[in-house]
C-alpha cells in the first residue's frame, strides 16, 4: 500500500488548506513566544534543517540522474550514504532512509510512465471517483470503508500492470546499489549545498490580529528561508559536480587515441595450392615464419622507414569509459621455410632445380629435374614464396575497457582491454621458382592485392600516464583465409587451403585525448 499514495496524489488531493492573513512577529512578541533558550534551539534546528535539506537535495539529484541514465551512478550513491553517515545515523536508520528513497524512485518511475501503468481512460475514471469521494468528505458523508475499497481497486489495477512489475524490479536494483554503497568506505568529498548559517534567522509568523494578551502558541508558525526550496539549477549543478560532467551536451565520443608499435608473430601450417598455366600442384603442411627487422634506431625511429619492420597501427574511438571501436593495420610477415621435406601433389609441366645428391664438381651442385623427381624426393627448395611486404591485415572491431587501477589524481592508470573484429587481407606476395636456368629464381614481387579476409580477438594491458601517453602490451590472434594471392603477373594464383591461425605479441606506444574531460568545479553558494 505504501506505493499507492504517490499515484493517488497524482489524481487528486483530499486535503484542505485554510488561508489567513499573516505577519512577522515583532521583537517583543518574539521574546514572549519563544522560551528562554528558544533562540539557541532555533539555531540548532536551523542547522539540522540545513543538513536534512542537503540530504533531500542529494536524494532528488540521485533519483533524477538514475531516471536519466537507467542506473545508479556509484559516486552519487556513495555521496548520499556519506551524508547519512555524517548525521551519525545507525545502520538500521540508514537502511530505513534507503527504503524511503527507493520508494521515491519507484514513485517517480510510475509517474514517468503513468499512461503505461494505468491507461488514460482508467485515470479519468478514478479521478471522477475520487472527486466524488472528496465531495462526500467535505459533507462529512465519507466512510473509511468506502475510501479503502476504492483505493484497493486502484492498487489492484496498478499492481496488475507489467510496467509496475518492471518498475518494482528497477527499484529493487536501485535499493541494492545503495545498500552496496554502505560497505564502501572510500571517502567522497561532497560539495556543501546548504549553508547552515542561512537557516539560523528563522522568522516567527503570527496572524495579523495576533495579540500577546490573547497568546496562543497554536497561532504561531516558523517560517524557514526560501533557500530551503531546491532549485532545478541546483540539482543540475550538483549532479555535474559529483559525476564530473560539466557540459550538459555530452560529446558523441568519450575519447580518441592512436597507437603505433611492433610485433613478433607465429603462424600455423597450411597446405598451399598453386594454379598456373603449366599445372596445378599443392605443397602440404607448409611451415612459415615471421621476419623481424634487426633493431636499428635509424629504421625504427625514422618516419620514412618505420613501416619496414613488422608494425601495428591502430586508431580508436571510445564511446564511453567501457566501450569503443578500433581501426587497425597489422603489418605481419609470413615467409615459407623451404628447407624442410614436404609432401607435394599435383602436376607441373616444367623442370625445377633442386640439390644434386651426387655432385661431381662445383658446377653441378644443383641440377634441373622433372617435377615428378622433386615430388618423389619431397624437395621444395626450388620454391620460395613469402608475404613479406607484407602479410597485411586491415580490420575494424569493438573494444571493451576495464580499469584495474587509477591514482586519485588520475595521472597514472592501468587498464585491461579486450576486443574482437573482422577485416581483409592485403598481402604483397613474392613468389620465386627455381626453374631451367640453374642459377636464377624466376618470379615476381607482386603488387598489393586483396586476397582474402578473416577475424581476430585480442587482450591488452594498457599503462597510461598523465591521462594522455600510454604504453600497451597486446596478444592478438588472427584467423585468416588467403585464397587469391598473386603468383607471376599472369592469371596464376596461390591459395592457402586452410585458414592461417596467427598469434602476435605486440608492444605499442600511443596518445589519447579525452573529450568532455572531467572538471571539478565549486558549487556556487546562494
Amino acid at each position: 500500500m505504501k506505493f499507492i499514495w504517490p499515484m493517488l496524489f497524482s489524481f487528486i488531493s483530499l486535503t484542505c488548506n485554510a488561508q489567513n492573513e499573516l505577519r512577522e512577529a515583532t521583537p517583543e512578541e518574539r521574546k514572549v513566544i519563544l522560551s528562554k533558550d528558544g533562540e539557541t534551539k532555533l539555531k540548532e534546528f536551523g542547522h539540522s534543517i540545513a543538513f536534512e535539506s542537503e540530504k533531500n537535495l542529494i536524494s532528488e539529484a540521485l533519483i533524477k540522474d538514475t531516471l536519466k541514465k537507467g542506473h545508479v551512478d556509484p559516486l552519487a550513491g556513495k555521496t548520499l550514504i556519506q551524508k547519512l553517515k555524517e548525521q551519525t545515523l545507525t545502520e538500521d536508520q540508514i537502511k530505513f532512509q534507503i527504503d524511503s528513497i527507493s520508494d521515491q524512485y519507484y514513485a517517480s518511475l510510475q509517474l514517468q510512465q503513468l499512461d503505461k501503468v494505468l491507461p488514460p481512460a482508467k485515470q479519468l475514471e478514478y479521478q471522477k471517483k475520487f472527486e466524488q469521494l472528496q465531495l462526500k468528505e467535505e459533507q462529512g458523508e465519507l466512510s473509511h470503508g468506502e475510501l479503502d475499497e476504492e483505493i484497493s481497486k486502484l492498487d489492484k489495477e496498478i499492481n496488475s500492470s507489467a510496467t509496475t512489475e518492471e518498475n518494482n524490479r528497477k527499484a529493487e536494483i536501485f535499493k541494492a546499489s545503495l545498500l552496496k554503497s554502505m560497505t564502501d568506505n572510500t571517502f567522497v568529498k561532497a560539495p556543501l549545498m546548504m549553508d547552515p548559517n542561512k537557516f539560523t534567522a528563522i522568522k516567527v509568523i503570527v496572524p495579523k490580529d495576533f495579540s500577546l494578551t490573547k497568546f496562543n502558541s497554536n497561532d504561531c508558525v516558523l517560517d524557514l528561508p526560501g533557500t530551503l526550496d531546491p532549485k532545478v539549477s541546483q540539482l543540475d549543478t550538483y549532479m555535474k559536480n559529483i559525476t564530473g560532467n560539466s557540459d550538459p551536451k555530452k560529446p558523441l565520443f568519450h575519447q580518441i587515441y592512436f597507437a603505433w608499435g611492433y610485433n613478433r608473430g607465429l603462424h600455423s601450417d597450411t597446405d598451399v595450392t598453386f594454379k598456373t598455366s603449366d599445372g596445378t600442384f599443392t605443397i602440404k603442411d607448409t611451415h612459415s615464419n615471421d621476419r623481424p627487422s634487426p633493431f636499428d634506431p635509424k629504421i625504427y625511429f625514422n618516419p620514412t622507414t618505420i613501416t619496414i619492420p613488422q608494425y601495428n597501427m591502430e586508431l580508436g574511438l571510445m564511446f564511453n569509459e567501457k566501450w569503443g571501436v578500433e581501426l587497425k593495420a597489422d603489418h605481419m610477415k609470413l615467409v615459407f621455410d623451404n628447407s624442410r621435406p614436404y609432401e607435394i601433389t599435383g602436376d607441373y609441366n616444367r623442370k625445377v632445380v633442386i640439390k644434386n645428391d651426387n655432385p661431381t664438381n662445383f658446377w653441378d651442385q644443383e641440377i634441373p629435374v622433372d617435377f615428378s623427381v622433386a615430388k618423389a624426393k619431397k624437395d621444395a627448395t626450388w620454391m620460395n614464396f613469402e608475404h613479406s611486404d607484407g602479410y597485411n591485415y586491415v580490420s575494424t572491431g569493438l573494444v571493451y575497457n576495464q580499469n584495474l587501477f587509477k591514482t586519485k589524481n588520475e595521472k597514472f592508470a592501468i587498464d585491461a582491454r579486450f576486443g574482437g573484429g573482422a577485416g581483409i587481407m592485403i598481402p604483397k606476395t613474392k613468389v620465386m621458382i627455381h626453374q631451367d636456368q640453374r642459377w636464377n629464381y624466376h618470379g615476381l614481387d607482386n603488387k598489393f592485392h586483396v586476397a582474402g579476409g578473416g577475424v581476430h580477438a585480442e587482450a591488452k594491458l594498457k599503462f597510461t600516464f598523465w591521462n594522455s601517453i600510454f604504453l600497451q602490451a597486446s596478444t592478438r590472434g588472427t584467423y585468416i583465409k588467403v585464397k587469391d594471392a598473386l603468383v607471376d603477373g599472369s592469371e596464376a594464383r596461390m591459395e592457402h587451403d586452410q585458414p592461417i591461425a596467427s598469434v602476435q605479441f605486440i608492444g605499442q606506444v600511443g596518445y589519447q585525448h579525452t573529450l568532455g574531460k572531467k572538471k571539478k568545479k565549486k558549487i556556487p553558494m546562494e
